[in-house]
């Protein structure tokens, strides 16, 4: 067997999430420029983030009836080049998901009727909030745009972005500690906008999942996943397998973060909507029969 690819993602992630999180900003800043450039991750420039997600950018400029061709450009090139493999290498949000499963020391696995049906929320979330997003944008063109966006409310902005766990300040967060100590969460708490209360919701279920089955929040309710996912069977970057070397012990489903029934996939090369190339399949495999395949 050869080096092991985990470590080498570990760092790939944390300096992914030290750039787009801001911590590297200031140093990065006094070497070249920012370049705001929408990327398909879980990043919402509204919170902590640096770079917007494609996803949030897309809706940032429906609403405004704007064409978002830079995001969409994005989406369709690196959805093709490589499916999901940003959830797995760049994404700030899954680098906290794989840093959950780290501390954690359940590793549940799901059952296959339930993990099917879990996975497509995030394609329901991610198909209503274009809807919005879209049908506001078409309203512009008629005389109840501005009645339609005013009864969307905070939402307008983005439907999912609005409400987006990615939004939630550190502030906030130290916030909920400190009123909890107190005793004055519920006081606090009601003085919160309902889309924050949202977020802090799915934050809260985002983390609990995470403790409870390896990276929750990108299998079930991500929808930069879920857009991303559209283009899984397709992409350039697949997994192989040998079938010579492989024995079909089970040890690279075992493995696989997101549940991808990699044994009834093709052998010489699969693409499936789930997989985010996270390569764990390839370390866990003890003869070295499975690894990614570019076509």
């Amino acid at each position: 067997m050869g080096a092991k690819i985990k470590p080498i993602r570990l760092v790939v992630q944390a300096l992914s999430f030290a750039s787009i999180s801001g911590l590297l900003s200031a140093a990065l800043s006094k070497a070249i420029a920012p370049i705001p450039v929408p990327l398909p991750i879980l990043a919402n420039p509204g919170g902590p983030s640096t770079l917007p997600g494609a996803l949030e950018a897309i809706e940032a400029l429906l609403s405004r009836a704007k064409a978002p061709l830079a995001a969409m450009a994005m989406v369709f090139i690196i959805g093709a080049l490589a499916g999901r493999a940003f959830c797995g290498w760049v994404c700030p949000f899954g680098f906290i998901q794989d840093l959950l499963r780290l501390i954690s020391r359940t590793r549940r696995r799901m059952a296959p009727m339930d993990h099917s049906f879990l996975s497509k929320l995030k394609y329901l979330i991610l198909l209503a909030s274009l809807f919005i997003s879209a049908s506001l944008a078409l309203s512009y063109g008629f005389a109840w745009g501005e009645s339609y966006r005013s009864a969307l409310g905070p939402l307008a902005s983005g439907p999912f972005s609005s409400i987006s766990p990615a939004g939630i300040k550190p502030p906030e967060l130290r916030q909920i500690a400190s009123s909890a100590s107190e005793g004055r969460l519920g006081e606090w708490a009601m003085g919160l906008s309902r889309a924050t209360l949202a977020g802090l919701a799915l934050l809260a279920i985002a983390v609990y999942g995470g403790l409870k089955v390896p990276r929750f929040w990108c299998r079930y309710l991500c929808p930069t996943g879920a857009l991303m996912g559209l283009f899984g069977r397709v992409s350039f970057l697949g997994i192989g397998r040998r079938p010579a070397r492989c024995d079909r012990c089970a040890s690279c489903e075992a493995a696989c973060p997101m549940q991808v029934p990699i044994l009834s996939l093709p052998w010489q090369r699969f693409n499936h909507q789930d997989c985010i190339a996270c390569l764990e399949c390839s370390d866990a495999c003890p003869h070295g029969a499975i690894g990614p395949k570019f076509s």
